[in-house]
């Protein structure tokens, strides 16, 4: 064995021989070891789990969870038409003189619009923003919208019921809806997915899961959601994350219904 040298001396050659035996024995181990981690954890098969924030369990059956790559094809859809209300600004005074808090959703569930309400009404607040569809995409109240069903969490089981309550306070009532940040529909649909990977074969995941914001019927879905707030009584709806997911991973995503080469910019914030 080589006897230890002072320091500012160069290493023996039988030294460095040794250190470059023992570097090239731990490369081989690595190149041993990695394939075998990743069959044991299912990396190369069926994703049984994937992140936290999904809601794939070992006996979970949706396409998302059963399967970890999809196949590219597109479901065909036909895009909805909507009434143009241009840009006429229908804000009512109290809205225009708002101030308030957002209240999650379990809160809202245990305590009630009375109890806030008062609470608010203490501090001098007049408005409450409440999450309809949250931001793993659950939506909270009993909607009749199709695409919903299997989604749902009925956190506001009786949403007329609850604005109302608001209402009788004088309080504004928002309700919050978290479009394209979405960990519930990719497993269901995921042909609506944002996707990743060479091949885009897999759901593309930054922190949650998105939608494609290209998908037409994605699109829908969010205004058929809105349109069934406003219809209950809201008195405005809150479009959160209405943009691409940011960082690294967005930059390496597909867009598989990007079919016209349609920059983000274009498609956020259209112009005429």
């Amino acid at each position: 064995m080589a006897g230890p040298y002072r320091v500012g001396m160069p290493p023996s050659k039988l030294d460095v021989g040794r250190r470059i035996d023992n570097m090239y024995f731990m490369l081989r181990l690595l190149l041993v070891a990695i394939p075998s981690l990743l069959a044991a954890s299912g990396a190369s098969g069926k994703s049984a789990k994937t992140y936290d924030h999904s809601p794939c369990t070992p006996r979970s059956k949706l396409p998302g969870c059963a399967k970890k790559f999809h196949p590219l094809e597109l479901r065909p859809y036909t895009p909805k038409t909507y009434k143009d209300h241009g840009l006429e600004d229908k804000l009512t005074e109290l809205g225009r003189q708002a101030r308030g808090m957002w209240i999650t959703p379990y809160y809202m569930h245990r305590i009630g619009p009375v109890r806030i309400s008062r609470a608010m009404k203490r501090n001098h607040l007049n408005a409450v923003v409440l999450d309809t569809k949250d931001d793993w995409g659950r939506v909270l109240w009993p909607s009749k919208v199709p695409l919903s069903h299997g989604l749902q969490r009925h956190l506001l089981p009786h949403p007329r019921k609850t604005v109302e309550a608001f209402h009788k306070h004088g309080i504004y009532v928002i309700a919050r809806v978290v479009c394209f940040k979405d960990s519930r529909l990719p497993y269901l649909r995921p042909d609506l997915s944002a996707r990743i990977g060479p091949k885009a074969r897999r759901l593309l995941s930054a922190g949650a899961n998105w939608l494609d914001p290209y998908a037409m019927e994605v699109q829908d879905y969010i205004i058929d959601l809105a349109l069934e707030l406003q219809a209950i009584g809201f008195d405005e709806i809150q479009f959160d994350y209405i943009r691409f997911p940011k960082g690294v991973v967005s930059r390496l995503g597909t867009w598989l219904h990007n079919t016209n080469n349609t920059s983000r910019a274009k498609l956020i914030a259209p112009t005429k």
